[in-house]
């Protein structure tokens, strides 16, 4: 695996590599994230904040599909899945919610996903784990945030920061898969404890996903803000 990365490397600095279909793949599913990333982060309009987003969620399935492939293993396959099942039942939900105004109809929902999220934070052993639970977290906030206030402007500025959080969270999530052929936990605390042995793109997932985290984290206070305000 170091040697396919070392040829990335040099494929990308120089010009003396030796292309393969995983290097190809890689290079692929790197420009369709940039071309996502930099659309997305000049968006106003929802049409094309989801456009761009799908442009960022096609690169990193790609390399959880192209890692997997790689490893000859089927983890990779089931990630991509349950990132992009977590992905849709996410934004479908929050679209269908902002659309036709059902905060009134979604209380069960409303206790119930911070509760079982909880429980999946709490019993997670993987980062997947983790990501679904901080979606379901992010679902939770954005109901409430429906409930209290109409403003369709700070509901857009929700949905967007979700989403480049959740982008952001998915794309550390599959580079450290590509890296480390896994996404326990056990290996991000490797890479936290033993930075100096880890390799670069192991160094850059583990920045995104505290990115990830921080973007999160700065969504929910700016929802307990606008809550508070209208309260």
């Amino acid at each position: 695996m170091l040697d396919i990365l070392s040829n990335l490397q040099a494929c990308l600095f120089t010009t003396s590599c030796v292309y393969s279909p995983f290097i190809l793949s890689l290079g692929i599913a790197f420009l369709f994230s940039m071309i996502g990333a930099f659309g997305f982060l000049f968006s106003i309009s929802l049409r094309h904040l989801l456009f761009f987003h799908a442009l960022l969620m096609a690169g990193i399935l790609i390399n959880f599909v192209n890692a997997s492939l790689f490893f000859t293993d089927s983890n990779g396959m089931i990630l991509a899945g349950f990132v992009l099942m977590t992905v849709f039942c996410e934004i479908i939900s929050e679209l269908t919610f902002l659309r036709y105004n059902l905060p009134h109809k979604t209380s069960p929902l409303f206790y119930a996903l911070p509760f079982a999220s909880f429980i999946l934070m709490a019993i997670s052993r993987d980062l997947l784990s983790l990501f679904v639970a901080l979606e379901g977290f992010q679902l939770s906030f954005f109901i409430l945030l429906l409930m209290k206030i109409k403003n369709k402007n700070s509901l857009l500025i929700f949905i967007k920061e979700g989403l480049l959080s959740l982008a952001t969270f998915a794309w550390g999530l599959s580079i450290l898969y590509v890296v480390s052929g896994n996404v326990s936990l056990s290996m991000f605390q490797k890479i936290i404890t033993q930075p100096s042995q880890a390799d670069n793109l192991a160094l850059t997932a583990l920045f995104m996903l505290f990115l990830a985290i921080i973007i999160k984290l700065r969504l929910f206070f700016f929802s307990i803000q606008k809550i508070k305000k209208h309260a």
